[in-house]
């Protein structure tokens, strides 16, 4: 990717740094040569780049809910906002593959939960697992029995998340499952 490509996709991801080059095209990098520069901070003092800021995160948004229904519907509203933001932040999109990106938010995701959200935590394991696994099947990519540790009892779990039930009172019970690819489907077992 080009310097200029670069500071285009960073113009997108960060406001603030849009808004100091709108104000003061010296705020982008000495090694940009003038005519990149001016279209640069053209650029980011048009109204316009709102707007494809707006377009460029529901397109991300677009991939979590899509892929990772259970986790979306099950999180708090307010805990899911703060770690998609955070998420996005810290890691800026690498691929237009939405798989991808979903596995990367649920890593990060599980990595910020407490011992309070563990629940949440099992569902966002097992929805980042059948999306592997269903990337296997669906490329035929060769695929290994996939592991998922879960801290709730798996059927009580995925029964209230599917019922819309809260997952409060979900029993805890360490079980393990194991995914893999089975003609062409995955399939789920439990080896206890």
């Amino acid at each position: 990717m080009s310097d200029y490509q670069q500071e285009l996709a960073r113009l997108v991801l960060d406001e603030g740094y849009a808004l100091r080059v709108a104000r003061d095209v010296a705020a982008l990098p000495a090694e940009l040569d003038e005519r990149d520069a001016r279209r640069l901070a053209a650029i980011a003092a048009d109204p316009g780049l709102r707007l494809t800021r707006t377009l460029h995160r529901g397109w991300r948004l677009s991939k979590l809910l899509t892929l990772l229904p259970l986790t979306c519907a099950v999180a708090d509203r307010t805990l899911l906002e703060t770690q998609v933001l955070s998420f996005w932040r810290l890691q800026p999109p690498r691929s237009l593959y939405f798989v991808d990106e979903a596995v990367r938010f649920v890593d990060h995701l599980i990595a910020a939960l407490g011992e309070t959200e563990m629940a949440l935590a099992d569902v966002a394991r097992f929805e980042q697992a059948n999306l592997r696994l269903g990337d296997a099947a669906r490329y035929r990519l060769p695929i290994g029995p996939v592991h998922v540790r879960l801290q709730h009892d798996p059927a009580q779990l995925l029964g209230r998340v599917v019922a819309g039930e809260p997952l409060d009172r979900v029993r805890r019970r360490p079980t393990e499952l194991v995914g893999s690819v089975v003609d062409g489907a995955t399939a789920w077992s439990s080896p206890g």
